[in-house]
């Protein structure tokens, strides 16, 4: 009898361990699951302040074709409309199929021209450019040094002109985001082309989201270099007004860029993009060659 009663006991026993077990679990879980939730919420709301940043009233990350519609798009669903012609070399060399001459929802009386830069396959908008009237010669004050004088001394002499007349722009325009969101700008010096130019960095304080917001684009996550990872806070913005003393005569334009849209753009998009039209031009090329073979007369050729 006494053995039943200890073994009765120790089954209550351990149904209430299990018991208090599976409590604590579900508490745990809910728990866990309301930090998630809080947690997601932040982001969205520290996102949404970045997704609230436009230039000219066009908003990086809206879609391209709301502003240009279809009809101008060509096979590859690449718009054929002017392109920009900018000397900043990432504008130049990865991005200029992918820009298109645009008119702005409001436009900027010290701005002649605008464009934007697009990802061709989900269409998002990764760069506002607006060109200025003024050229790096028209900031050269002699008429003689400007016949006469090297672009190297051009750059040294007159590169401030430059910055000094872009200056009031780029403030402008920082202070909008800075009003607007919570990101960190850091002003970057001596970059080749670029008269001034502030990158704004995630800092939301919410760990993974500043190192990796990549994640939050459904965009796969690059490695990060630096020796202090967990201080570590990626760039998601880039205000540029350029100024380039080796192309004197070409006008000067401010840029605002989505860094990592562009970034994926430069390591994926661009790559498999230009791999897709060759493919195209290669079937293309094979079908006219085989044409032009089928014409020939092939008496003792063969």
């Amino acid at each position: 009898m006494k053995k039943i009663l200890i073994f009765i006991i120790t089954v209550i026993l351990l149904f209430g361990l299990f018991f208090i077990w599976v409590v604590n679990k579900e508490i745990k879980s809910e728990k866990s699951e309301l930090k998630e939730k809080i947690l997601i919420k932040k982001q969205k709301e520290y996102m949404s302040k970045i997704d609230s940043i436009s230039l000219f009233g066009i908003f990086l990350r809206e879609d391209v074709n709301k502003h240009l519609g279809t009809f101008l798009l060509d096979e590859n669903g690449i718009y054929q409309t002017p392109k920009f012609e900018g000397y900043d070399v990432n504008t130049a060399y990865f991005h200029k199929n992918f820009t298109t001459g645009i008119s702005p929802n409001i436009k900027n009386e010290n701005f002649i021209d605008y464009y934007v830069a697009y990802d061709p396959y989900s269409r998002v908008i990764y760069k506002i450019i607006g060109v200025l009237p003024k050229k790096f010669i028209d900031l050269v004050p002699n008429d003689l040094e400007k016949t006469e004088m090297s672009k190297s001394l051009l750059a040294s002499k007159y590169h401030k002109n430059c910055e000094d007349y872009l200056k009031p722009l780029i403030e402008v325009i920082s202070d909008g985001i800075k009003n607007k969101t919570d990101l960190l700008p850091v002003p970057i010096e001596n970059m080749e082309g670029k008269g001034i130019s502030i990158q704004y960095k995630m800092n939301s304080e919410l760990g993974f989201l500043d190192q990796h917001p990549q994640n939050y684009f459904g965009l796969k996550t690059r490695g990060v270099s630096s020796y202090k990872y967990d201080e570590y806070k990626t760039t998601i913005l880039e205000l540029t007004g350029h100024c380039n003393a080796f192309r004197p005569k070409e006008n000067l334009y401010i840029s605002l860029t989505h860094k990592v849209i562009e970034d994926y753009m430069v390591s994926s998009v661009v790559l498999e993009f230009n791999k897709k039209i060759n493919k195209q031009k290669i079937s293309e090329d094979e079908i006219k060659i085989k044409k032009k073979k089928s014409s020939i007369d092939k008496t003792g050729l063969q």
